[in-house]
């Protein structure tokens, strides 16, 4: 058994947590316990945990608390809060799946180094049908977590786990934070002590899977300004790191945030929402004053406006 608690917030996905316990049930370490937080789901995924819950309880404690509606950041540390601290901690997605052998890799490897706050193996992403669409191998997140975080996000629960005292340290889950929580909760973390990779089978992350199956979809993907989100609060994130982080470093960051701010605006333009297209390119420039992309896009978004606001000869 490993010292570790898994933390699974869940809402409306009573078959696909299942999935994700199974995993959780199959590793060759298990963990203390496994705490599920139903969020406020209105099918029956609460249910369908305790019956899980029950029917595995010779193998494995698995607890559900049920919650009023509020954030999976909300949910998580709720949980955290309201158990016994393990030396370990993990968060679970409830439509992730881990490889068999996860806790055990990531508890002989946090146990050799005292130095080590964080332990992640690398993640793969599939589709609804099982198929691999994208590979990322984390060694290059444990030698220099923060760039990598700010480039690729911080989506990386699921493939990590954590010192509970690190956790702890930083004040946990940012409740504050509307988007990009996990950002801000890892690179405090990252603050705190060492990253190590966990070389091997790679966490799966399916994507589609929920929402083919006619439960909630993935958070990141419901909001069609989340590119500005993230700028907006990875912006935050990089205010919040100066004096904790060697400024030359926190500086190559901006590129980074300008590049939310990019993608931002070509979300804006394919919506022909050309004004606000402006404005985020101006954001990029703020950020990367070199971004001759943004350079280009902007005049050529000032130049349909004007069109835009020309009278026609009609008009005339």
């Amino acid at each position: 058994m490993v010292d570790v608690t898994v933390i699974i917030p869940v809402f409306n996905r009573c078959r696909t947590v299942l999935d994700a316990l199974d995993g959780v049930a199959a590793q060759t370490m298990l963990p203390a316990s496994v705490i599920v937080v139903d969020d406020g789901s209105t099918d029956h995924s609460a249910d369908a945990v305790q019956a899980w819950a029950n029917e595995h309880a010779g193998v494995l404690r698995c607890v559900i608390q049920r919650r009023a509606k509020s954030t999976a950041a909300l949910a998580r540390q709720a949980a955290f809060e309201s158990v016994p601290m393990t030396s370990l901690v993990a968060f679970l997605d409830s439509d992730d799946y881990w490889p068999n052998d996860f806790l055990q890799r990531a508890s002989h490897a946090l146990s050799a180094d005292d130095s080590l706050v964080a332990a992640s193996a690398d993640r793969r992403f599939v589709s609804e049908d099982g198929e691999q669409f994208s590979y990322d191998n984390c060694r290059s997140l444990a030698n220099d977590p923060i760039p990598w975080i700010f480039r690729h996000g911080g989506g990386i629960a699921s493939c990590t786990v954590l010192r509970s005292h690190a956790v702890q340290a930083v004040g946990g889950w940012n409740a504050r934070c509307d988007d990009a929580e996990d950002s801000s909760l890892f690179t405090d973390i990252a603050t705190q002590g060492n990253w190590c990779h966990l070389p091997g089978k790679p966490v799966t992350f399916r994507w589609g899977l929920a929402a083919s199956r006619g439960e909630a979809d993935n958070l990141s993907q419901i909001y069609p300004d989340r590119f500005q989100r993230w700028a907006i609060s990875h912006a935050t994130i990089y205010h919040s790191l100066k004096d904790r982080y060697p400024e030359r470093r926190r500086r190559r960051l901006r590129r980074h945030i300008a590049s939310f701010w990019f993608r931002a605006g070509q979300q804006c333009e394919a919506a022909r929402q050309f004004e606000d297209a402006i404005r985020c390119y101006d954001n990029t420039l703020t950020w990367n004053p070199s971004d001759w992309r943004a350079k280009w896009r902007r005049r050529k978004q000032l130049s349909v406006v004007g069109r835009l606001r020309k009278p026609s000869t009609k008009e005339k």
